[in-house]
């Protein structure tokens, strides 16, 4: 029973919905039920290593949540930097006290006896955290603990692929720009006689006088260039003899 509902929530996981949180919330709902959790939050580390309050399963997590970010003190908020898997811990344990007192202070308030906190980690690369807490001490085993490990890594990768599939389509984002500019180039280097580097400079200052992106008014200048040579916004064919004619490589 446990190993099917496992594996629902591995596939829920890599199904996630592209939209921003829905793969912590759903690492926090299968967390919850594989687990018998009374609350759950996620944290996720940022570029630059800003920690941030990801997803959270009750106004009370989302407290915790906060008080750990705000005092960068907490279970969750130090598995984002050292990685270290904490067991089911007894939060009425002085040594809790001391290392997260204003966490400890407020989970205890809250009516939370334990914690459980898992890493989310592909490699060396911390992600962030899934912290779980507990009414109860001793109700996660060793079997419950690999159970909470497993979807920890299965939403680490998760996201690592996410954030990598982004990166290779920002790349190509950025290579597209870089190759229409580059043809916008020479289409007004053809129409107006001139080197390539003048025909950019011609095209930068067109789309500053105008408040144009660089990249959309190099592929508006392509596209016309194909379906409309005689587009007023590629100027005439031959450098003008005055200075009426307000096209790209011409003077307005």
């Amino acid at each position: 029973m446990q190993a099917r509902r496992l594996a629902r929530a591995l596939s829920a996981l890599a199904e996630a919905p592209e939209e921003e949180g829905a793969l912590p919330s759903l690492l926090v709902q299968h967390g919850m039920t594989l687990l018998d959790a009374a609350a759950a939050g996620a944290l996720l580390t940022l570029p630059g290593g800003r920690i941030t309050d990801a997803a959270v399963s009750c106004p009370c997590a989302r407290e915790l949540q906060d008080l750990q970010i705000r005092h960068e003190r907490g279970p969750g908020w130090d598995l984002c930097f050292t990685g270290t898997l904490l067991p089911q811990t007894d939060l009425r344990q002085e040594d809790c006290r001391n290392r997260w007192p204003a966490f400890t202070a407020a989970a205890l308030a809250g009516g939370y006896a334990a914690v459980t906190a898992v890493p989310l980690q592909r490699g060396r690369r911390l992600l962030g955290s899934l912290t779980l807490l507990h009414h109860q001490q001793g109700t996660v085993d060793a079997d419950g603990l690999e159970i909470c490990r497993s979807l920890a890594q299965a939403a680490a990768l998760a996201l690592s692929l996410r954030e990598e599939s982004n990166r290779a389509a920002q790349l190509q984002g950025a290579l597209d720009s870089r190759t229409v500019i580059e043809q916008a180039k020479g289409v007004l280097s053809e129409r107006h006689r001139c080197p390539p580097d003048h025909a950019f400079t011609l095209l930068r200052e067109h789309a500053r006088r105008n408040q144009r992106r660089l990249h959309e008014l190099a592929r508006q200048v392509v596209i016309e260039a194909a379906e409309s040579p005689a587009s007023p916004l590629l100027g005439p064919r031959h450098p003008p003899d005055s200075s009426s004619a307000r096209g790209v490589g011409t003077p307005e």
